[in-house]
C-alpha cells in the first residue's frame, strides 16, 4: 500500500509540473509578443528556455511512462496478494474446523480421565480404609506383643527363684555360679535384642497407617539388611584381618577373636528372629481375615459365633490367637444384636471375670461393666464362679450368670474393627 501511494504522489507531481510548464511557456509568449523590450533586456534566447523545458518535460515523461510500469507491476502484485489472501482465509476456515473437531476430542478425553480420575479418588478410600483396618490389626499383635512381654517376665522372675535354688546347693556352687552368670549374659543380650525389636515393632507402628509407606519401609528393610550385611561382611573382614595380626601375638587376644564371632553369630541370630517375626507379623495378617469369615458386624466390630465347647480360659485364649478376644457388651442396643446370633439351647462365654479380685467384674479389655443384664439371683460371687456366661435355660430371657471355673461353654468372639 506505500508503494501504491508513492506512485500517486509522483503522478501528482508530474501533473503539476506539466502544468506549471504550460502555464510558464504560455506566459512566456505572451510577454515576449506583448513586450519584446523585456526580453531584449534580459538577453535569454527564447528557444534555449524552451529547449532547456523541452528536455525537462522529456526527462519527466520517461519518469512518468517508469512509473506507469511499476503501477502496473503493482497492481499485478496486489491481484496476486488478493488471491493469497483468499487461499490463507480457505485455509483459515479449514484449520478452524479441524481445530473444532480437535477441540471436541479434548472435550471427550477430558471427560474421560475426569472419570478415571473419581475412580482412583474411590481406589483411595478403598486404600486408606484398608489401611485403618490393618492399623487395628497391628493393635491387637501389640497387645499378644505385650501379653508375651508379661510372660517373658514371669519367666524372669522364675529364673531369679531358680538361681536363689541354685546358690542354695553349695556342693555345686562353682559350677552353677558359672551357669548363673553365662544365663544371666544370655538375658541380657535377649533384652537388649527384645528392646531393638520393640523399637522396630514401634517404627513399624507408626508408618502401618499408611499403606503405601508400607512397601516403602519394606525396601528400608531390605536396605538396612544390606547395610547389616556389608556390616557383617566388614567385621568379618576384621576378624580376617585380626586373625592374621593375632597370629603373632599370645593366647589372650584369642578371647577377642572368640567375642568378635559372638557378634557375628549374634547378628545372625538377630536377623533371623528379625525375619521370624515378619513372617509371623504376615501369617496373623491373613489368618486374621480367615477366622473372621462368615462373620457379623455390628457398630464397626465384628462378630462370630463357635459353636466349640471348651472352658472359658481356652475360650479366651482361642479368640485372642485369632487376632481378637471375647465378647464384650457396653451397650444394649449391643446386647440386643448379640442376642440375634445365639441359639437358646446353648450358653456361651463372654469377655468378664472377676478372678483377680472376687466380686470386682471387668472386662477382659480392662473397661468397667458399664451395663449389665445379671440375673435377679446371680452373681454368687465365689471362689469357684469367676466368668461370665450367657445363658436362658432356665428362662425365657437371656442373662448374665457368674459360670463355673471348670465349666464348659461355647463361645463368642469379637473383633474391634
Amino acid at each position: 500500500m506505500s508503494l501504491i501511494c508513492q506512485f500517486c504522489i509522483t503522478v501528482s507531481l508530474l501533473a503539476g509540473i506539466s502544468g506549471l510548464f504550460v502555464i510558464g511557456f504560455t506566459h512566456f509568449k505572451t510577454q515576449s509578443a506583448s513586450n519584446p523590450e523585456n526580453i531584449s533586456i534580459a538577453n535569454v534566447p527564447a528557444e534555449a528556455i524552451y529547449d532547456t523545458l523541452k528536455a525537462e518535460f522529456t526527462a519527466l515523461s520517461m519518469d512518468h511512462q517508469k512509473l506507469s510500469r511499476e503501477k502496473s507491476e503493482l497492481e499485478a502484485r496486489i491481484e496476486e496478494l488478493t488471491s493469497e489472501n483468499e487461499n490463507l482465509r480457505k485455509n483459515l476456515s479449514s484449520s478452524s474446523s479441524k481445530m473444532q473437531k480437535d477441540l471436541l476430542e479434548l472435550q471427550e478425553d477430558y471427560l474421560r480421565l475426569d472419570q478415571e480420575k473419581r475412580t482412583l479418588e474411590k481406589n483411595l478410600l478403598d486404600i486408606t480404609k484398608s489401611n485403618s483396618e490393618l492399623q487395628k490389626k497391628l493393635q491387637d499383635s501389640r497387645n499378644e506383643f505385650i501379653k508375651l512381654s508379661k510372660e517373658k517376665s514371669e519367666l524372669e522372675k522364675k529364673i531369679t527363684a531358680l538361681m536363689l535354688e541354685i546358690n542354695s546347693l553349695q556342693a555345686k556352687e562353682t559350677d552353677l555360679n558359672e551357669q548363673l552368670r553365662s544365663i544371666t549374659g544370655n538375658l541380657e543380650n535377649l533384652q537388649a535384642e527384645n528392646k531393638k525389636l520393640n523399637a522396630e515393632l514401634a517404627d513399624f507402628q507408626k508408618t502401618i497407617s499408611r499403606y503405601s509407606d508400607l512397601q516403602k519401609e519394606f525396601l528400608a528393610l531390605q536396605g538396612k539388611y544390606s547395610e547389616l550385611s556389608e556390616v557383617k561382611n566388614n567385621l568379618e573382614y576384621d576378624v580376617n584381618q585380626i586373625t592374621l595380626e593375632n597370629t603373632s601375638l599370645n593366647a589372650g587376644n584369642l578371647e577377642l577373636i572368640q567375642k568378635l564371632n559372638a557378634v557375628t553369630v549374634s547378628f545372625d541370630n538377630l536377623k533371623a528372629e528379625n525375619n521370624a517375626l515378619k513372617l509371623d507379623n504376615e501369617a496373623l495378617k491373613n489368618n486374621i481375615f480367615v477366622f473372621m469369615n462368615d462373620s457379623k458386624v455390628f457398630n464397626g466390630h465384628h462378630y462370630k459365633v463357635f459353636n466349640i465347647i471348651t472352658l472359658w480360659p481356652e475360650a479366651k485364649l482361642k479368640c485372642e490367637e485369632m487376632g481378637g478376644h471375647l465378647c464384650t457388651t457396653n451397650s444394649l442396643a449391643e446386647f440386643e444384636f448379640i442376642k440375634t446370633l445365639l441359639d437358646s439351647k446353648n450358653e456361651y462365654w463372654l469377655g468378664a471375670s472377676d478372678a483377680d479380685r472376687e466380686g470386682d467384674w471387668k472386662w477382659i479389655t480392662n473397661e468397667q461393666l458399664s451395663m449389665t443384664k445379671w440375673h435377679p439371683s446371680r452373681p454368687y460371687n465365689n471362689n469357684n464362679r469367676n466368668f461370665l456366661v450367657l445363658s436362658h435355660i432356665n428362662d425365657s430371657t437371656w442373662y448374665w450368670y457368674d459360670g463355673w471355673n471348670k465349666g464348659t461353654a461355647l463361645f463368642i468372639c469379637e473383633w474391634d474393627f
